[in-house]
């Protein structure tokens, strides 16, 4: 479902009535900027985010949102950001990616052409990343990583998500359930994630 189609209320109305116990939409960035630069500026409009998670919140509906880090437009500021918009805007189940540029999508040919692909090992192109692939443009490598890593485990922990979903007020609905369980999996994920790392840290340390 596109972002611009929750400008119709009639239309919210009718999915909580049928039933519509949560939505996933692809906010992607807060920066218009980004929006203009990945062509969504005819759905996507930051100003409107917070209406329309409201307006989702108000009718029982909780919210899956999607974003994603990294593009060129993207300094550290990105992260501090969209820890405080979905605190903010009590989103439930923010759906968090590094920019991945697949293999055979045209931001994988740009950075190939710019010479901005670190490696072509598949096994780090995946959703929740162990390592960055690419070069940012206003960030290293390691601080896209890091920072990502780092709001992942602060906007999925157990008290953050909790309160995220007692402010949102969509107690009580199959939606919460939904919720829980989704953050108690991105916890398992994280957990994996900082094991790995680790573990990779100790391979380099006897390697060297």
């Amino acid at each position: 479902l596109t972002l611009s189609a929750l400008e119709d209320v009639e239309l919210v109305d009718l999915m909580a009535k049928s039933g519509c116990v949560a939505l996933e939409l692809g906010f992607e960035s807060l920066s218009p900027k980004v929006i203009a630069s990945i062509k969504k500026h005819r759905t996507n409009d930051p100003s409107r985010y917070r209406e329309l998670i409201r307006r989702s919140h108000s009718r029982g509906i909780s919210i899956i949102g999607s974003f994603i880090f990294g593009f060129d437009e993207d300094d550290l500021s990105v992260f501090r950001e969209l820890n405080n918009f979905i605190k903010e805007t009590c989103i439930g189940m923010p759906h968090l990616n590094a920019l991945l540029p697949l293999p055979g999508s045209p931001i994988y040919r740009r950075f190939e052409r710019e010479s901005r692909l670190l490696h072509k090992n598949w096994e780090y192109y995946e959703q929740i990343p162990r390592q960055a692939v690419y070069q940012p443009k206003q960030m290293t490598p390691q601080e896209l990583f890091n920072e990502y890593l780092s709001i992942l485990k602060e906007i999925h922990k157990t008290g953050s998500f909790l309160k995220r979903i007692i402010g949102a007020k969509t107690l009580f609905t199959f939606g919460t359930l939904v919720t829980i369980q989704y953050n108690l999996q991105k916890q398992s994920a994280i957990k994996r994630i900082i094991a790995e790392k680790n573990q990779y840290k100790i391979i380099q340390t006897m390697d060297s």
